[in-house]
């Protein structure tokens, strides 16, 4: 699912790390906040590539009492955003994340960090 949202740039792998903002059962929706990194292994290091930092809506299917991601939306750029956050997410959740979410970001770059490093020790 993570390539389908951002392609490599720089033949590295892609990661996500997101935190779930919600859930809408009724319409098996997901809205979640992704950090979405490429990076390119050099040795021992982890060089970042291209990547971005959104709200995503996950479209489930919930045939057989398991979950699927079926597909995804995530608002376009410029004067598009507001109008997209509003048409793709609850309003609790547009509130939360208009602001850009300085303090989820930092959070999730730090996952990440672990992430790589816990890759990194496996490796090893």
């Amino acid at each position: 699912m993570t390539t389908e949202v951002m392609e490599p740039n720089f033949g590295g792998d892609v990661w996500t790390t997101f935190k779930i903002l919600d859930t809408n059962t009724p319409k098996n929706e997901v809205y979640v906040w992704a950090l979405i990194q490429e990076y390119v292994q050099e040795g021992n290091r982890f060089d970042q590539g291209s990547g971005m930092s959104v709200p995503l809506v996950l479209y489930l299917d919930d045939k057989d009492e398991s979950f699927t991601i079926q597909g995804h939306r995530l608002p376009r750029d410029g004067s598009y955003y507001p109008t997209d956050l509003w048409t793709l997410f609850l309003v609790h959740v547009q509130v939360s994340i208009s602001p850009y979410p300085d303090g989820l970001v930092k959070k999730l770059h730090a996952q990440m960090e672990q992430k790589l490093s816990q890759s990194q020790q496996a490796k090893q």
